[in-house]
């Protein structure tokens, strides 16, 4: 979580439209080319010195005293100083036939009388050409002389002999290396540089990434997904150990967002030395010195008040800032998802990690700030033949405008990019109910289940689905017992759930229906037959283990199998247990990690198991409400109750104003006794309930009328928060969702119970100046017309008498 939180200021911005520019474009375009593009040789390396590894201190020609460098007694003018342990790699224009040079410990005041102790060496395509032996300080340099055999680079060594590294402070002089053209070059008189950094980092053994990728063949390709996709991929072969790294990218023509995700795969016949620190996001922003960094997030979900918190911050000099969630779901308090703004310019980074994720974000004292995002725990070895892959890593560009300008850009790019696409159309808004009468329900049987879809009916209501939520399953215990034995429950379902899915399309309603696969309790099917397929300890409850071929296997068949032959429409996933410590106790040395790894790969392979083998079907992500929506479990579920923190409205109206910023389609669900409540949870999927007995069916009837007026705003419309966020109940909240192309949205506003102010005016967004709009409160007979120009410059004076109290305002373009 952000180590403070400033509230929202009041928003009064000019109308912004969410169209992309052309120096967006282009500033995409250029991050590209220099960052993911395929890179020669030369543009990856170019002649220099590459300081791998260093204790401390390396100079060219002269020493750091400021005078030349001395072996024993003589002098010299040309030559590279370091300490060890060093490993500095010489990189060539072009090959290289010899190189020599004289070697031994710089004699100073540090290192006299006879101290220090190094070992010199020269490795050429990894074989040791050149080493000498333990060497002193006042010994006479002992002469170099390796074969370089055509190669463009080559490696010198300084080890510390065994015996520590006080006062090995070593001298190569004379350093020269001769061209296969016979030019001469002086390494005293070659420039210090750096290689090409990439947008991604990692270790392999002790070498950083890259310097691993400095003399690995590259290998690309790259193919066109569609009209507005392309993928490239690039491929290093490291050829020592046969460690294979892939990097996938995707870049969009349609927005100026880019992506990529990194994999990993042994080729070789051994195990490869340890994988570790993989940051798929490893990125140097820089910012105009009049400019600062304000950071633009939100708080996860941790079934409190304050879920999805709207969060800003200054991230001011010589700062640092850490996230990530807790307890191995992916947002279960953190949030991988940042808008880093620097005036009218910046960028959104995401990071997608159905997992354990961290990320920081380090200021130094000028102008730069390093934002790494990537895998929390790994640090393993790969067996022959194994694959792996990082966490997925998104770039969305922004200039001009202001962050909220670039929150729309977002949601559209959510809408076309992100957001599932059953037969590949947009999922349209839906209302849903169960057989409670405060939802959701649980330890239904199928008679309770068409008695309650009867009881709606013959009231003339009917909902888009029936929501069967848990219980529905073996047990005759609490819900949470029976997870783990899959099978409608003999006596409350006899005929299964087909039985009640037939009844529900009879009425013209779709199915949903809760599972929770993931966890396994003590005492069921899956706890009994196959122990093997589980994580955790005996007699608590466990993980079904998504890493297990077998256990997977079966789960795709069973659940794939069980969705058709019992007609379910919608899949809802549920996922009640931290899962971190289940898979850290499972880790065997040397391979920490490895369990979430296959694990994650395995979730993300049977959601997508899922998906096409029902292509016209949504999945709804639940952990305990909002725990799991990063971009990876976003881009194949939606989340249908967004928390499950329903307990009062204040909460609940601030997750709306949260959330959406970032996600265009989600949902709530609630018991209906006034319009304020039932305003506070309209969104994509309005789920609502009634005391069917004692309710008020006139008003349930008013706000289904009014929720489908408005509903199609939510998912593809900008969001423009127009008051300040806040949980406090002697406030206003309201919001807008504005569709520029179909000239139309709803504007939202609530009067808090001890609000004591009783009118409140709105200016609104993104609307045209010389357009007629007209205007309709569900509260009030009739419409009056307004311009665009006064909408957003007078703006909307509403007038609520009761507190609490709410509004709901339509509003469209007059043709």
């Amino acid at each position: 979580l952000l180590a403070a939180a400033i509230l929202l200021g009041a928003l009064v911005c000019a109308a912004a439209e969410s169209t992309v520019s052309p120096e967006e474009m282009k500033l995409k375009n250029d991050w590209v080319s220099q960052n993911i593009s395929v890179p020669s040789p030369e543009t990856l390396w170019p002649a220099g010195l590459f300081v791998l590894a260093n204790h401390d201190g390396v100079d060219r020609n002269a020493a750091r005293y400021g005078r030349p460098l001395i072996l024993g007694d003589k002098e010299y003018r040309r030559g590279v100083f370091c300490h060890a342990n060093s490993r500095i790699l010489v990189r060539l224009p072009s090959p290289g036939k010899a190189f020599s040079a004289t070697a031994g410990i710089d004699s100073n005041p540090d290192t006299k009388p006879g101290r220090g102790s190094v070992v010199f060496s020269v490795k050429v395509n990894e074989n040791e050409a050149f080493k000498s032996a333990v060497m002193r300080e006042g010994m006479p340099g002992v002469p170099v002389s390796a074969d370089l055999g055509g190669t463009v680079s080559f490696i010198l060594e300084v080890g510390d002999a065994g015996d520590g590294i006080s006062c090995d402070q070593a001298d190569w002089v004379d350093a020269k290396v001769t061209l296969a053209d016979g030019k001469e070059l002086w390494l005293g008189d070659m420039p210090f540089t750096a290689p090409k950094q990439f947008p991604f980092s990692f270790m392999y053994g002790n070498t950083p990434s890259a310097h691993l990728l400095v003399d690995c063949p590259l290998k690309s390709s790259s193919r066109a997904i569609d009209k507005n996709r392309t993928e490239q991929t690039l491929t290093w072969t490291e050829p020592k150990t046969g460690l294979e790294v892939r990097m996938v990218s995707v870049n969009y023509s349609d927005f100026p967002a880019v992506e990529w995700t990194l994999w990993f795969k042994n080729t070789g016949g051994q195990d490869t030395p340890p994988l570790s620190n993989i940051q798929a996001l490893d990125i140097g922003l820089t910012r105009p010195r009049d400019r600062g960094y304000i950071l633009h997030t939100i708080r996860g979900s941790q079934c409190a008040q304050n879920d999805f918190e709207a969060l800003i911050q200054e991230l001011g000099p010589r700062s640092k800032n850490d996230f990530g969630p807790s307890g191995g779901r992916s947002t279960n308090g953190g949030w991988p998802y940042w808008n880093i703004a620097w005036g009218d310019a910046g960028v959104i980074a995401v990071l997608g990690w159905p997992g354990q994720w961290d990320a920081s974000m380090l200021r130094d004292d000028d102008v730069g700030l390093k934002v790494r995002a990537g895998l929390s725990l790994f640090n393993s070895t790969l067996k022959p033949g194994e694959e792996i892959r990082s966490p997925l890593a998104l770039l969305q560009f922004w200039q001009g405008g202001d962050w909220l300008r670039a929150q729309n850009m977002w949601r559209h790019f959510y809408v076309d990019h992100v957001i599932p696409h059953p037969n590949g159309k947009l999922p349209k808004p839906f209302t849903a109910t169960c057989i409670d009468d405060a939802f959701p329900g649980m330890l239904s049987n199928a008679e309770a289940e068409m008695r309650g879809m009867d009881d709606y009916v013959q009231h003339g209501h009917t909902f888009d689905r029936w929501w069967i939520d848990a219980g529905w399953y073996d047990t005759d215990k609490d819900w949470a017992a029976g997870v783990g034995s899959w099978n409608p429950h003999p006596k409350r379902y006899p005929k299964g759930i087909r039985e009640v899915s037939d009844y529900a399309h009879k009425l013209g309603m779709e199915l949903v229906l809760w599972f929770e696969p993931e966890r396994v309790a003590p005492d069921t099917w899956l706890y009994k037959n196959h122990p093997e397929w589980l994580l955790g300890t005996d007699g608590q409850m466990k993980l079904l283990n998504l890493g297990h071929p077998d256990g997977f296997k079966w789960l795709t068949g069973f659940i794939n199998t069980f969705i058709t032959e019992q007609g379910v429409d919608l899949y809802r996933q549920d996922f009640n247990i931290d899962p971190l410590g289940i898979w850290e106790q499972s880790d065997v040395p040397n391979r920490k990690g490895m369990t979430e790894m296959k694990y994650i790969m395995g979730i993300l392979a049977y959601w997508d198991n899922l998906l096409r083998n029902h292509p016209g079907m949504l999945i709804d992500t639940c952990a305990s409400g909002g725990r799991r929506l990063d971009i990876e479990t976003l881009r194949r579920s939606v989340p249908l109750l967004r928390t499950d923190y329903r307990t009062e409205p204040h909460g609940c109206q601030a997750q709306m104003y949260g959330l959406s910023l970032w996600v265009n389609y989600h949902g709530s669900g609630i018991g209906i006794d006034s319009k304020y409540i039932a305003r506070t949870h309209m969104n994509a999927n309005f789920a609502y309930g009634i005391d069917r007995k004692n309710g008020n069916w006139e008003l349930m009837k008013q706000m289904d009328k009014e929720w489908r007026e408005i509903c199609d705003n939510y998912v593809v419309g900008d969001f423009y928060p127009l008051t300040t966020y806040s949980l406090a109940g002697d406030v206003w909240m309201a919001w807008q969702f504005d569709q520029p192309e179909a000239g139309e949205g709803v504007v939202q506003v609530f009067r808090r119970i001890d609000s004591p102010v009783d009118m409140m005016t709105f200016k609104l967004h993104g609307l045209s100046p010389s357009t007629t709009y007209e205007l309709k409160n569900f509260d009030v007979a009739g419409t009056t017309q307004v311009s665009g120009k006064d909408l957003m410059e007078k703006g909307v004076t509403l007038r609520l008498d009761n507190k609490p109290d709410s509004a709901t305002i339509k509003y469209q373009k007059v043709k």
